[in-house]
Formats: structure tokens, sequence, C-alpha cells
């Protein structure tokens, strides 16, 4: 039963299809590390990025060392802090081009933090790490 429905959520192309069968089985206390990150991508995908993180979280919760959890839970924080930003200068509280003399995307974002993070003690970094409200 349990392997049905996994296999379901993880072969189906439809996010929603993915979250309502994956939820169910959080619910029932039968989901994996895998299946906490997936739904945590399925979440990311549609947009809810504090569903996002809580089950981002949750897979480090289970599993301290599952890289792709740490890597969408980096990418999620610089998502954030870029619509922040945008929100920012569209209610004209910053002018980013005065601000930054390049515009970044989130890759170019991402890459910079993998670079000087991979440069730092990995206890230092978890340490200081600030999740998001």
């Amino acid at each position: 039963h349990i392997s049905a429905l996994r296999s379901l959520a993880w072969h189906s192309t439809s996010e929603e299809k993915r979250v309502e069968i994956l939820d169910r089985m959080a619910h029932d206390g039968l989901c994996d590390d895998d299946d906490y990150y997936l739904l945590g991508e399925c979440y990311k995908k549609m947009g809810k990025l504090n569903e996002a993180h809580h089950w981002f979280q949750k897979t480090l919760e289970k599993s301290p060392k599952h890289c792709y959890a740490f890597i969408s839970l980096a990418e999620l924080h610089v998502m954030i802090a870029i619509k922040y930003l945008q929100d920012a200068e569209n209610l004209g509280e910053i002018d980013m081009n005065e601000q930054m003399s390049t515009q970044w995307d989130s890759e170019e974002v991402l890459r910079f933090m993998y670079d000087n993070i991979t440069k730092k003690d990995s206890q230092a970094v978890s340490e200081n790490w600030i999740p998001i409200a």
C-alpha cells in the first residue's frame, strides 16, 4: 500500500496530486526523508514558500545530511530575499539600480553562496543558519 502511494506520488505529473498524496502519507506517518523533500519541492514549484520551507526542514530533521534539502532550502532563502527586494523596489523603498552595480539572478546568487559556504566549516554554517519566520 505504501509503495503504491509513493510510486503514484513520485510519478505524477501534477504537483497538486503529488501534494495531496504526500500530505496524506505525512499525516499518517508514512513518509521518509525523500518524500518530505519531494513535498517541499512541490510546494516551492506551486509558490507556497512557507510550506516548502516547513517540508525541507522536516527532511533535515529526519535526515540531517540530506544535501538536496540543504540546497533547496538555500535556494528558497534566496528566492524569498529576491522577492523582498523586488517588493521593496516596487513600493519605492529602494532603488535596486542604485543599490547594486549589477543585476544578479538567483543562479548567480546561489553560485556565490555555494562558493563562500564551501570555504567554511559546515558546522559553523549550520550554527549561523537563519531560518525564515
